[in-house]
């Protein structure tokens, strides 16, 4: 702008003339700082994007103790199998102190448990859930007798994210959720086999099916149905 005018009437005009060197420089150094902030927000923005999820097989270890009719388990854990163990064994041990033992332990291990008057006696194992769970009622059965045997519970071990996660699932009770056995059960000896001891798995089919015409209803029947149902349950195995 130049000023112009004069006799008390003045005022301002644009003036043309090339850019000078000092005005050219200032232009540079603003466009290469716009460029350098645009690249740090690019960079950004790439280290928040969601990275590729790779799926990665998963560990799980059981744990329990001759003092209790609970059990400490962990599965579906990205870490390794010692992680798996070691993570179990510690959270038995806290609750009972000394005599945690490991039943069962593995990669992408799926379990079944089964209980016998009031009891965990039985676990069996495979690569698939269905498959354990109908083989540990066998097994059950065979040692024990159909009238004694219930299926207690089921681990599904699947594939996981690797998130650097150490465990997404997990059976962890306290001392007084771990309930001691009755007097009567304490000579209930323990067992844990893979399932193919027990069934056959050239025709599953027909495994299947004889699984559900002979558990599936007394399975039904007495399944805990609600949290009040599950802890009257639990209280009526206390010793």
């Amino acid at each position: 702008m130049v000023q112009q005018g004069g006799q008390g009437v003045i005022s301002c005009v644009p003036i043309d003339q090339t850019p000078t060197d000092g005005h050219r420089d200032y232009k540079e150094m603003a466009q290469k700082e716009q460029e350098a902030h645009d690249r740090a927000v690019d960079k950004l923005y790439k280290q928040m994007l969601p990275k590729k999820v790779v799926m990665v097989d998963s560990y799980s270890a059981l744990v329990w103790h001759p003092g209790a009719n609970d059990y400490w388990a962990i599965w579906n854990s990205n870490t390794s199998e010692a992680f798996a163990k070691e993570r179990a064994l510690d959270y038995c041990t806290k609750a009972m102190g000394n005599g945690c033992t490991v039943a069962v332990s593995g990669k992408s291990l799926s379990m079944a448990m089964a209980m016998v008057d009031g009891m965990i006696a039985e676990v069996s194992w495979d690569l698939d859930f269905n498959t354990a769970m109908v083989a540990v009622m066998r097994q059950c059965e065979t040692k024990w007798g159909a009238d004694r045997c219930r299926l207690f519970k089921g681990m599904k071990a699947t594939k996981v994210a690797n998130m650097h996660v150490d465990f997404l699932d997990g059976h962890v009770p306290n001392a007084d959720q771990a309930i001691r056995y009755k007097k009567t059960t304490k000579s209930v000896k323990r067992s844990v086999e893979p399932a193919a001891n027990y069934i056959n798995k050239g025709n599953i089919e027909k495994e299947f099916k004889n699984f559900i015409v002979k558990w599936d209803a007394k399975i039904r029947a007495t399944a805990p149905k609600t949290q009040e149902e599950m802890e009257a349950e639990r209280a009526s195995r206390v010793r």
